[in-house]
């Protein structure tokens, strides 16, 4: 039987009003349209219940009892792993059946959400406690002193991914087709391992390790990669012998030519002769110069030696920060074009 149109309330208020007034069911029918029958019904649900809207219906009670609510929720506070499958099946050997959508929607009215679980590392209590210990002896450390810190790790990268499952649609006996089947290797699928490090200012070097990692080997990656990937920085008393005994280890040394943390200072000529003993010492390392760099001292930097310069005041300040830039780096490079062929 179809479903009929159900009436508004200000219908119903009218047919209640009118039978109020002491006119029968067949004359409020033919005044406002409607079915004797429907009038008569909504007469009575008001003289029972004193209202005429409809009741909120509870909907279709719930397969899984309390009882195995709670049975559920307790084997997943003892195993999060567990499967729905896993959990339709104890249902069932309790008497319920029912299916795994039916427990998920259980699961979820009662707050728990199917995810992903997190991986994270594999400690024992002694790594736990050393790890605590770290945390609560830094803990007020300020943020300049992490911006100096050089973190590094090893992690594996699965290239065949073999701890994924993937699913396929497909019909009957079709199973080993081609377009059905997911590759595999028998030695289990294949790996690399790769250690690397960054910091507060970016990303390190980054190395693949191709044997089995000894100690000898860890503290080998070390020397050869993590040093290089930390610059170093000179202020202008600091001398440039004390830079030189890591100049042969590092990737780029920044030569300040003024005083850090002052702005507006003016930019130290006499700052450039480590510039060029240092291009003349080390030709591969990246020479930076920081410190009132701009279009009256650029030149300065380039003829020294400097392949890389920061420059703040100069820039911001111009009426045409992009000429500015662009005038900068082509007398950078202009001299790092005329080394190369003077070498």
């Amino acid at each position: 039987m179809a479903k009929t149109k159900e009436l508004s309330k200000d219908t119903r208020d009218k047919i209640v009003h009118l039978h109020k007034a002491g006119k029968g069911y067949r004359e409020i029918a033919k005044q406002l349209g409607e079915k004797r029958s429907t009038v008569g019904a909504i007469i009575r649900k008001w003289k029972k219940l004193n209202m005429t809207v409809n009741r909120p219906q509870t909907g279709a009670p719930c397969k899984i009892s309390p009882r195995g609510v709670s049975m559920i929720l307790r084997k997943l506070r003892n195993q999060p792993k567990t499967t729905r499958k896993e959990l339709v099946n104890d249902l069932k050997r309790a008497g319920t059946t029912v299916s795994k959508v039916t427990v998920g929607n259980t699961l979820r009215r009662h707050g728990l959400k199917s995810c992903m679980a997190r991986k994270v590392p594999l400690l024992k209590p002694a790594h736990i406690q050393a790890c605590l210990k770290f945390a609560n002896d830094h803990l007020d450390d300020p943020e300049e002193t992490w911006e100096k810190v050089m973190w590094s790790d090893e992690t594996k990268i699965e290239l065949l991914g073999h701890n994924s499952t993937k699913r396929v649609w497909r019909k009957k006996n079709d199973e080993y087709h081609p377009k059905n089947t997911i590759p595999t290797v028998k030695h289990g699928g294949g790996s690399i391992m790769l250690w690397g490090c960054f910091s507060a200012h970016g990303t390190g070097r980054l190395h693949c390790i191709k044997e089995r990692m000894t100690g000898a080997m860890y503290c080998e990656i070390l020397g050869n990669n993590l040093l290089p990937s930390v610059g170093v920085a000179i202020k202008p008393g600091t001398t440039v012998e004390e830079l030189a005994q890591w100049a042969g280890h590092i990737d780029m040394a920044l030569v300040m030519t003024v005083e850090p943390g002052f702005g507006g200072q003016k930019f130290m000529e006499d700052m450039m002769p480590k510039v060029s003993w240092l291009r003349s010492q080390f030709p591969s390392l990246d020479i930076e110069v920081d410190g009132g760099v701009g279009p009256d001292t650029i030149h300065h930097c380039a003829e020294a030696g400097a392949n890389m310069i920061v420059s703040g005041s100069a820039v911001v300040g111009s009426a045409d920060p992009r000429s500015v830039i662009a005038l900068l780096k082509d007398v950078i490079l202009e001299a790092i074009q005329k080394r190369s062929l003077d070498r």
